[in-house]
């Protein structure tokens, strides 16, 4: 089983097998560079889920572990039976112009780390309480995040 980290030291989570808590993000990123530098991947079926996406730092060679923390969030029911989808290159710009970032974590997720974040948009506001509950599913507590500055 893998170990939780935490901001006191490493302590397991039985209750999170495979999930990890992690400190603010060790990069510095702010909402242009996550939208511009990963892979952001959002759920078209929730609208509980507009404005909140799942993020890989890798440009998309973390498949696998997108998939894992979509896979918790479904089983959860925090995320719906739609196919996800992913924001492409070509849009990204749009994309850029008109949310407003809110905050990140990063989310340590079946071997490498991705990073979740919210956002808002004037058609699809993001809902804090769900990202909460991404958070505490993906095993990361509220309170560990990067605001804007």
């Amino acid at each position: 089983m893998e170990r939780e980290r935490h901001m006191n030291g490493d302590k397991p989570d039985s209750d999170k097998p495979g999930g990890h808590a992690a400190p603010p993000l060790s990069r510095s990123w702010d909402g242009p560079a996550l939208i511009r530098q990963t892979a952001l991947t959002f759920d078209p079926g929730d609208k509980l889920n507009g404005s909140l996406y799942v993020c890989d730092p890798a440009g998309g060679a973390r498949a696998a572990q997108v998939e894992w923390a979509i896979g918790r969030l479904r089983a959860a029911g925090l995320w719906s039976d739609q196919p996800p989808r992913q924001v492409q290159t070509e849009q990204k710009a749009a994309y850029e112009a008109q949310l407003r970032f809110v905050e990140a974590c990063e989310v340590a997720a079946d071997g490498g780390e991705l990073i979740i974040a919210r956002f808002d948009h004037a058609k699809f506001p993001s809902s804090a309480p769900r990202f909460a509950e991404w958070q505490r599913e993906l095993g990361t507590p509220p309170g560990h995040t990067v605001h804007p500055r």
